[in-house]
């Protein structure tokens, strides 16, 4: 093969496991879910970023630290086994740390420090960060979200397809509501957020500008998705029902819901003082 050349991961991974010495069954299975992530993609494409994205996509459903970290170890050699092999020039893994092991602290934003965030963001991205911390969209459902699919006099949006594959439905906030109707005065195209071209803003164009804006608020431990954190642990201490929460989210295994509990200190006190 020569240097960089196009081929889809799914196809070198099957080379990968005949050449492994020691084929362990969880390895390939741990492999094996790693490719899928990434089915289609071609190998000289994938990047650091899309690689944080799998992290963050495992953690979402609940793997533990020490199982993601066995993960990011076969990423590391499986990519290491390609740039040895020619077929990319630099382990887009490298540089990815390890998850700490431990308890695994849920970062969410106060208002001060939400608010600290929008004073430094350009206004599409203001609009963009209090839709996340007001419905709990995800990235992928924010940047995809078109006007068919919200409606402002019955105050809800719909995402036509959940991480599970299922549909929700979620209602607007006051706060959601302000924004999107301003958005909506202005929109003559079918995307919610748009480019000065018209254009879907592109994950890529919102996670530079985001990081940017973290950067200049001096924030830490900050991620796009610490906004959805923020909506959910709003929700909790305002002592929302668990499977309500489950449902705005979009979570299938009540599981990952649960993280945001511990953040329910009046529904303690009530069970303490029967």
């Amino acid at each position: 093969m020569t240097m960089e050349t196009k081929m889809k991961l799914d196809a070198l991974s099957k080379r990968y496991i005949e050449e492994l010495q020691n084929k362990n069954p969880a390895t390939i299975s741990n492999l094996k879910r790693i490719v899928t992530f990434f089915y289609g993609w071609d190998s000289i494409k994938i990047t650091n970023k899309h690689v944080m994205d799998y992290v963050i996509d495992r953690r979402e459903h609940g793997a533990k630290p020490a199982t993601i970290n066995r993960e990011i170890t076969i990423m590391k050699q499986f990519f290491g086994w390609l740039v040895r092999n020619s077929t990319i020039s630099r382990n887009p893994v490298q540089d990815l740390k390890y998850e700490k092991l431990g308890t695994l602290r849920t970062r969410w934003l106060t208002v001060e420090e939400e608010l600290h965030l929008i004073g430094v963001s350009p206004l599409w991205l203001q609009q963009i960060i209090i839709l996340a911390t007001s419905t709990g969209l995800r990235r992928g459902e924010l940047l995809s979200l078109t006007w068919d699919y919200v409606d402002l006099d019955q105050r809800i949006l719909t995402v036509a397809k959940s991480k599970n594959g299922e549909p929700r439905v979620v209602p607007l906030t006051k706060r959601a509501m302000e924004t999107l109707s301003e958005l909506y005065l202005i929109s003559h195209v079918e995307y919610v957020f748009i480019c000065h071209d018209l254009q879907p803003i592109s994950p890529d164009t919102l996670e530079y500008y985001f990081r940017l804006a973290v950067k200049q608020a001096e924030l830490k431990e900050v991620r796009f998705h610490t906004l959805r954190h923020t909506f959910a642990t709003r929700l909790v201490q305002g002592s929302a029902d668990i499977y309500a929460v489950q449902r705005l989210l979009g979570h299938k295994n009540p599981s990952m819901t649960h993280r945001y509990s511990h953040h329910n200190i009046e529904s303690l006190r009530r069970a303490i003082g029967k």
